[in-house]
């Protein structure tokens, strides 16, 4: 990917605060099942925390690079692709548009705001979010992403017309 279409996800401040904390009670849960219980307990207790953090580390936000290919958005572990063949739409989303959303799995706040979420605007819809301003609405002919992007102008500019031209 050309670097100088790469962007780095900026965490905003809750974000942050959230996954330090939420972070901060795995680990004492890790320690205090550990500490307290038979080891078969222990161990099912334990897989299940270290299960939900990698569940954050597989989802959890980077940087996004985009060319004529697609989207890509890179994670901690993994990457999300978006084919320029399969994008219908790609737009500035109002901060609000995922207010009354409903989580239906993911994280809200932990590692960002990240997974599959549902609301009465936009139905189903994937998000990766780690600040809830400078959105972007993604449109594919399968799905639906809600990303945080700070130049989102030359990402939406850089793809107008090559939708139009599909």
């Amino acid at each position: 990917m050309d670097s100088k279409n790469k962007v780095s996800f900026e965490w905003s401040v809750t974000v942050i605060v959230i996954t330090a904390v939420v972070s901060v009670l795995l680990l004492y849960c890790i320690y205090f099942i550990a500490n307290n219980y038979y080891k078969t307990s222990a161990a099912v207790g334990i897989s299940v925390v270290i299960l939900l953090f990698l569940y954050v580390a597989t989802q959890m936000p980077i940087y996004l690079c985009y060319n004529a290919d697609g989207i890509v958005i890179k994670h901690l572990i993994g990457q999300t692709k978006i084919p320029v063949r399969n994008l219908t739409s790609i737009e500035k989303a109002d901060d609000n548009v995922t207010a009354y959303s409903i989580r239906c799995f993911g994280s809200g706040g932990f590692g960002g705001y990240l997974g599959k979420f549902s609301n009465n605007m936009l139905g189903n819809y994937t998000m990766c979010v780690t600040q809830k301003k400078n959105l972007v609405l993604i449109k594919t002919t399968k799905r639906q992403y809600i990303i945080s992007c700070t130049h989102y102008d030359e990402l939406i500019s850089y793809y107008e017309n090559r939708i139009k031209g599909l």
